[in-house]
């Protein structure tokens, strides 16, 4: 959750929206408003539980993610949302798309075509790719400069970052 980290030191107001997987709920609920925890992981899941406890970040859960958006600039006066796993839902305006690509994916021949994440053969149709701003590549390995390369097609014109797994304190 580094861009959480970076933009809250940029002084922006951010917090995590998710669909809430996993939850024993439905419908839109307030995960916490940074400082407090409002909900018990029951009613949002785990992975947002734990993103906005662990981080003090404003988080919510809610599968309609526009409507979900508007809730949280309400109630919180948030000016920045991350929006998790929303790279499919295009209904929903956004200044930035990111895609994360696990590193052992990049392995295979045609990672675009097969692994956009959440993982699923087809998840996101392959010309999605062209909708994404920016790639990131999690956990960097030795030879990421010949597998980008041998997928240049797919990443004209597109930023490349990577990233790495780091343990909590």
């Amino acid at each position: 959750m580094y861009l959480t980290k970076l933009l809250k030191n940029e002084g922006k107001k951010v917090a995590v929206l998710s669909r809430g997987y996993g939850r024993k709920s439905k419908g839109y609920y307030l995960v916490s408003d940074g400082i407090n925890m409002l909900v018990s992981v029951d009613v949002c899941g785990d992975e947002i539980y734990h993103t906005a406890s662990e981080y003090n970040v404003a988080a919510a859960v809610s599968e309609n993610r526009v409507q979900g958006a508007r809730n949280l600039i309400k109630q919180l006066n948030i000016d920045t949302i991350l929006l998790d796993d929303a790279f499919q839902h295009r209904w929903i305006k956004r200044d930035l798309n990111l895609l994360i690509f696990e590193q052992n994916f990049l392995c295979r021949n045609n990672f675009f075509v097969q692994n956009l994440l959440p993982t699923g053969i087809m998840r996101e149709p392959f010309n999605s790719v062209k909708r994404a701003d920016a790639i990131i590549i999690n956990r960097k390995f030795s030879n990421h400069k010949k597998i980008l390369n041998k997928n240049a097609r797919y990443l004209e014109g597109k930023t490349i970052f990577t990233s790495y797994y780091e343990a909590m304190e």
